[in-house]
């Protein structure tokens, strides 16, 4: 079962990127972090099969390492598969590090 690792953004940020996506949500054939039943996110880490038993509380001790972070966007691109998703890049910043 895939298991991904994702940091979602704070609420400003949510609504800031909801006016982009329901700016998009009338493209045919592009899907939405919404229509996709998930949330403005940045994705860390995707795993095909991790050993939950060991992963989730490794997972959770790094979670409680974390602090909120200032978050630039720099580019627009899109996952071109079945569902089009349109994303946008974020600066490495040492904070995300």
């Amino acid at each position: 079962m895939p298991f991904t690792v994702q940091l979602d953004l704070d609420a400003e940020a949510e609504a800031s990127l909801g006016a982009v996506a329901e700016a998009l949500a009338g493209i045919p054939g592009l899907a939405t972090v919404r229509q996709l039943a998930d949330v403005h996110h940045i994705s860390l880490a995707i795993y095909d099969d991790p050993p939950l038993e060991q992963f989730v509380p490794a997972l959770a001790a790094f979670a409680e390492t974390l602090a909120p972070f200032e978050v630039r966007l720099a580019s627009i691109g899109i996952f071109a598969d079945t569902t089009n998703v349109v994303f946008l890049g974020v600066v490495v910043t040492d904070a995300l590090l």
